[in-house]
């Protein structure tokens, strides 16, 4: 994730599981902060589904 148009890819692809998700996400930093409904596992998929790959932090 690298623009700001990777930037919306990436949230499109967590909302089509939860469009209630709050999202914070930075290019530059390369990181997403999510909270969601949704189970982990899904976004995940959603996540690789849409060509980004994901590691959990927290």
């Amino acid at each position: 994730m690298s623009c700001p148009g990777c930037v919306s890819i990436v949230k499109a692809a967590i909302r089509s599981l939860d469009p209630e998700a709050r999202i914070e996400a930075s290019a530059e930093d390369r990181r997403i902060a999510v909270e969601t409904g949704a189970d982990e596992a899904r976004v995940r998929t959603a996540l690789v589904e849409a060509g980004y790959a994901s590691t959990p932090i927290g």
